[in-house]
């Protein structure tokens, strides 16, 4: 998945845009929890729900500034995660 928000592959998977850009991810260890469920929302985020490690959304169009959480920067274009066939 895209986390610097300028991969040209349509399906948001990372294309090495990042190294051209001198993107670097900041340091975030995110435990999810081993009983996390991963719900993919319709022109939205990751959704994860887990008992142990409380919900989190995460960022799937890229564009987030606090990634890899979502800040609804998605809401701002018009960005279609049913552009990502292969999830």
């Amino acid at each position: 998945m895209c986390r610097c928000g300028q991969t040209k592959d349509p399906s948001s998977r990372c294309d090495g845009s990042h190294e051209k850009v001198g993107f670097k991810a900041p340091e975030k260890n995110l435990d999810l929890g081993q009983d996390a469920i991963i719900t993919v929302l319709p022109r939205g985020p990751y959704k994860v729900t887990s008992e142990s490690n409380g919900n989190k959304v995460l960022c799937r169009c890229g564009l987030s500034k606090n990634k890899p959480f979502c800040d609804a920067s998605h809401k701002n274009i018009e960005w279609d995660g049913a552009l990502c066939p292969r999830e």
